[in-house]
């Protein structure tokens, strides 16, 4: 150790004795290429290698350099050394050995399975087995039933298990579509009264029913109930979709619920004009047929008018009876309705409404004997019930003017009434009819 600092000192010393040369500003040149001196290579024995190694990092090599020769056919990497390993995850902390030859084999090992899975399931995506599917007897909407087949690839071949009532039923998939198909369209009737005319179905009967609806909503917006009393088309109707529901179950449903709308149509034939008008009223002012709706109600307000005049006396009910035996007779008969029903609510309200009863109309259209017989009658009416039942005479005159308004409104473009608005104030009315005419009636003698 004193050799080696003898010789540094020695070297320092040298270095201060020599003489300094003041350094001159050379401008600079371009650089000259020279040609670069080669070494001869020193070689280094295989002790020489060991001690240099042992000197530079102080322990054992981590690893030996494997050797190739050219006559090798398969390369091996060279092991490492027990020791070192053991030696090495000493010295390094969390090292784990991680062999990458066995996460290649089961990455290989994956691969293989899912290819014959893939193989397994293309074999068999279009057989019974892959594609029975079990299904719950209520009908799904018909947007779920598009997006199941296309999630399933299912062909024509493919079939489903219906759970029905009477136990589980296969079907092909094209027939359950073809059900759901119609379902959909049955429940879109019931809430709007109206039919997608680009529907088709494979099914005969399906596509009979289809017609039938569509003649009776047709009628029905139309106001032309008449039809029903002339036509047979309701009972048509409802004995084909019974034999639909004896052939499959899954419709039932859907196709009950229309009975009921058919059964009460026939069943309000039986009732009076005002009676029959109100059920149509409140069935298209559910669906929104509005305008429909607010005639039907202009309409029934008159009619209760003269039914209830008819029960007056015996007098009123002939002149009343000869008037309408004329109109049947007309040319002109809804018209003339019309007319009689509009003069029977401007005869009301010019002697029960609010204000001055400046002038006074007649119940007929046209002068009649029948018209002083009607006023002196429903004048005792209101004068003998004055306590009980005057309020109702200015309530029902106040309906036949909201009506009047609402009509005039949506008859000549609605600019003032949202649809919203008007829906709820018609159910307001057909409410407060049911009120006064069909729970109390209180034009009854």
């Amino acid at each position: 150790m004193a050799n080696i600092q003898n010789i540094l000192q020695g070297l320092k010393d040298s270095i201060q004795d020599m003489p300094y040369e003041e350094q001159k500003i050379i401008p600079k040149q371009k650089p000259i290429k020279r040609k670069k001196k080669t070494h001869e290579e020193v070689s280094f024995s295989n002790k020489e290698m060991e001690e240099l190694e042992k000197e530079l990092l102080g322990s054992q090599a981590v690893y030996n350099e494997p050797t190739f020769t050219k006559q090798s056919k398969i390369l091996k990497t060279a092991a490492i050394p027990k020791k070192t390993e053991e030696t090495a995850k000493e010295q390094i902390v969390g090292y784990e050995k991680y062999d990458d030859s066995r996460l290649i084999q089961e990455l290989q090992e994956i691969k293989n399975r899912l290819s014959r899975l893939d193989k397994k399931i293309e074999i068999n995506a279009h057989t019974k087995e892959a594609n029975t599917v079990r299904i719950d007897e209520a009908p799904q909407p018909i947007e779920i039933v598009k997006l199941m087949i296309a999630q399933t690839s299912a062909s024509e071949l493919s079939r489903y298990q219906l759970q029905t009532r009477d136990g589980i039923e296969e079907i092909a998939l094209g027939e359950y579509y073809e059900m759901s198909k119609f379902v959909s369209m049955l429940q879109q009737y019931r809430y709007a009264m109206v039919i997608d005319q680009t529907i088709d179905f494979d099914n005969k009967q399906f596509s009979q029913y289809r017609d039938k609806i569509t003649i009776v909503s047709q009628n029905i917006l139309a106001n032309s109930f008449r039809f029903f009393e002339k036509s047979d088309i309701l009972n048509e109707t409802i004995a084909l979709g019974e034999k639909i529901k004896s052939s499959t179950s899954f419709t039932t449903q859907a196709i009950d619920e229309l009975e009921v709308i058919f059964e009460n149509i026939k069943e309000a034939f039986f009732m009076n004009n005002y009676q029959q008008n109100f059920y149509f009223a409140e069935l298209l002012n559910d669906r929104g047929f509005v305008l429909n709706a607010i005639t039907l109600i202009s309409e029934m307000l008159g009619e209760y008018l003269v039914e209830s005049a008819r029960k007056l006396s015996v007098t009123a009910e002939y002149r009343i009876q000869n008037h309408l035996d004329r109109i049947d007779l007309s040319r002109t008969t809804r018209k003339a309705y019309y007319n009689l029903h509009k003069s029977a609510k401007e005869f009301f309200k010019s002697h029960y409404g609010e204000g001055d009863r400046k002038e006074i109309k007649t119940f007929f259209p046209f002068k009649d004997s029948g018209n002083e017989e009607i006023e002196i009658q429903l004048t005792k009416l209101y004068r003998s019930n004055k306590r009980n039942k005057s309020s109702f005479f200015e309530s029902y005159s106040i309906l036949i003017d909201r009506v009047g308004e609402i009509r005039n409104d949506l008859a000549h473009g609605n600019n003032t009434r949202v649809y919203r608005d008007i829906t709820k104030e018609l159910k307001e009315i057909l409410e407060d009819f049911k009120y006064l005419a069909i729970d109390k009636n209180f034009l009854q003698v």
